[in-house]
């Protein structure tokens, strides 16, 4: 079942293998808001203006191991063992992805971007936003720094 494709070019799929899986984390994501969890106010950042999206500085979850299988990149539960891929290995992505480390946020990342890709500076941040928000829905990735933000993550 095919996502919409974003307006930058990303287009996130879905099998039909990985379609149950993927509803129960969204049901996990939806029962989370309604008790406050860490994945109800992750979905929170969906709400930031861009300007504060723009300050997140982008870091994968540790509760998760990356890893490479054929032309995917791909993720391990390390509670569970359950391996689930990410996104198709694309230049473009990895570039960004590789950048998800804590140190930089967003702004700097989508400006790195636009140079690595001879992009213009707001198609590289647009990129870099929609890889890390689909990465925070399947809680792949979080905010280094939540508490920085107003409203996010702090009740």
């Amino acid at each position: 079942m095919p996502n919409k494709p974003s307006t930058h070019g990303l287009a996130f799929t879905c099998s039909r293998r990985n379609f149950w899986p993927a509803l129960l984390q969204e049901a996990r994501v939806i029962y989370g808001s309604v008790r406050g969890g860490q994945g109800g106010q992750l979905a929170q950042l969906r709400n930031l203006s861009d300007e504060q999206l723009a300050r997140v500085r982008p870091m994968v979850n540790p509760d998760y191991e990356i890893f490479v299988d054929q032309d995917f990149v791909c993720c391990r539960a390390r509670e569970t063992e359950r391996t689930r891929k990410l996104f198709r290995m694309t230049r473009e992505a990895l570039a960004t992805f590789n950048k998800f480390t804590g140190q930089r946020d967003l702004a700097e990342i989508g400006a790195q971007l636009g140079q690595q890709m001879e992009w213009e500076e707001e198609k590289g941040l647009a990129y870099a936003k929609d890889l890390f928000l689909d990465l925070v829905d399947r809680l792949v990735c979080i905010p280094r720094d939540p508490p920085e933000l107003p409203g996010i993550l702090d009740e």
